[in-house]
């Protein structure tokens, strides 16, 4: 029989939770929030957005865009050393532009006044490839795994911690208190939460392992509270909408990374293709595909065959026998800023509306609560013959 088999609490995930309003203040503005988080210890970004380490997400030209924003790409790291390098190089090389007024927050800059990314590194090969991420320029790492809680984990970030020890390390993934202590207990800067929940992930279809996000998110960060040496949590996966990402900034994530969410944009990899080209591809998807959308981008995941074309993409789940993500498509949502700026003030609202004015504000005043089934039938739109769609992101 199983050690321990959990019936109660059941897992939730973020779409089954809503925020109370409390008091808001006349001087909550727009113009004074702050979104800034730290995203390692001593590394802060200035909105709490991170582009998810895929193929089909970040490169050059979003991790770029996205510091102009004011938060951070971590560019993959299923390819090739060289090629990786010579994307940071090419993110660090980028002008910043100076007329921070055109982007929703300052934007992210070094030191040395270049635009500030990050690299996701593997358990197998780092040795080689962190030397080669650091001659680049790389700001900050992350290590990339399904499963973060294992002696392969350990070895890496000990390896970064004694070898690189000014470039931060963020851990993970994990979903549980067992998994904090022993990547913080390891040195990890950050911990990144989630397992099986992202939109083309089925690892837990395909073997069980993960858990819902918010379970995953309450409990790694109520762990990480009572450790004497704090470190940020990063919610990573299951995270669709605004309202998902503000119950996962509420019940204690420092920081939000996002995969489809970049994916749908111009500045990332994926191919852009048009409705009527989408159908003659797919035609058995016609009548099927809403009405309204125009174009379509490419969205696979890290597990995915496509991915694992590259050696390197199958590091990242310690096996090459089956798949543990899907290739598909997502629709097209145009340019990342305007989209950014949307969200933002979404989140702003959200946060003025319980009574803070910051992320940490929001940690120390949120009351999050848990919706019934029926209670969510009222949150979408209903009873109505048609309307017009808008973006819930």
């Amino acid at each position: 029989m199983a050690r321990e088999v959990v019936l109660q609490p059941l897992a939730y995930s973020l779409s089954e939770f809503t925020l109370d309003t409390a008091y808001t203040a006349r001087e909550l503005s727009k113009s004074q929030a702050d979104l800034s988080v730290a995203v390692a210890r001593g590394f802060k970004i200035n909105i709490p957005f991170l582009s998810a380490a895929m193929q089909a997400v970040t490169g050059p030209e979003l991790a770029a865009e996205l510091a102009r924003c004011g938060g951070l790409g971590v560019i993959y790291c299923s390819q090739p050393i060289l090629s990786e390098a010579e994307m940071v190089r090419r993110v660090k090389a980028a002008p910043p532009n100076a007329d921070n007024y055109s982007y929703p927050f300052k934007t992210l800059l070094d030191a040395q006044g270049r635009l500030v990314v990050g690299a996701a590194i593997n358990t197998k090969d780092y040795a080689e490839r962190v030397p080669a991420l650091a001659e680049a320029g790389v700001d900050i790492l992350f290590v990339d795994s399904s499963h973060g809680n294992t002696d392969y984990q350990k070895e890496t970030i000990q390896f970064v911690k004694q070898n690189y020890p000014l470039v931060p390390i963020v851990g993970g993934n994990i979903i549980n208190s067992d998994g904090v202590n022993n990547l913080i207990g390891w040195g990890a800067d950050g911990v990144k939460v989630g397992m099986g929940i992202g939109s083309i992930c089925i690892t837990t279809d395909v073997k069980a392992t993960g858990k819902g996000q918010a379970s995953a998110v309450m409990e790694c960060s109520a762990t990480r509270d009572k450790l004497p040496e704090w470190a940020p949590v990063i919610a990573d996966g299951g995270i669709g909408t605004a309202r998902e990402m503000c119950i996962a900034l509420a019940i204690g994530a420092d920081a939000i990374m996002l995969g489809k969410y970049f994916a749908r944009l111009e500045e990332a990899p994926g191919n852009k293709i048009s409705r009527d080209d989408f159908l003659r591809m797919y035609p058995a998807t016609n009548g099927k595909l809403d009405p309204s959308i125009e174009y379509l981008k490419e969205y696979w995941g890290e597990g995915s065959l496509r991915a694992r074309i590259h050696q390197e993409a199958q590091y990242r789940y310690g096996q090459n026998e089956f798949a543990e993500g899907v290739d598909g498509y997502t629709e097209y949502a145009g340019p990342l800023k305007e989209n950014l700026s949307r969200t933002l003030a979404k989140i702003i609202k959200s946060m003025h509306d319980a009574g803070a004015n910051s992320i940490s504000e929001l940690h120390e005043k949120a009351i999050v609560r848990l919706a019934s089934a029926r209670s969510m039938n009222e949150v979408g739109v209903h009873d109505l013959i048609s309307y017009k769609k808008v973006s819930l992101s």
